[in-house]
């Protein structure tokens, strides 16, 4: 599978086949689950790592999943891990890499970063 290399293309496909269907599904506590956001970046952006180390990505989509509670790290590690094994089986020759990402504030004291997924994907 490819992706077309088009950002809002990239960001209808996580909408269309991820958001819903990985909410609340194989969790025993969907009325407590921490809602997450995933952020795609674009491919040749420049961007902070968590580490603090700016890198170039290329031929990557960066996905982070937030949860805007602090006790929800879990669930999202759970979502993550879910959006991982999707991805994996989905794309061809591509390897899923992701790590474990530092709290951050992103304009709210409450948003927690749990985990960042980088993509391989073929124009």
């Amino acid at each position: 599978m490819s992706f077309n290399t088009d950002r809002q293309s990239i960001e209808q496909f996580f909408v269309d086949n991820f958001t819903e269907s990985l909410r609340f599904e194989g969790h025993d506590y969907p009325n407590e689950l921490p809602p997450f956001i995933g952020v795609i970046v674009d491919p040749t952006e420049r961007l902070n790592n968590t580490l603090g180390n700016t890198q170039q990505i290329d031929g990557s989509i960066i996905v982070r999943v937030f949860t805007n509670r602090s006790d929800g790290t879990k669930a999202v590690l759970d979502l993550c891990d879910q959006i991982a094994t999707k991805i994996d089986n989905m794309v061809i020759d591509g390897v899923v890499t992701y790590a474990v990402g530092a709290p951050v504030d992103l304009e709210t004291e409450d948003l927690y970063l749990a985990k960042e997924i980088s993509i391989p994907y073929y124009s």
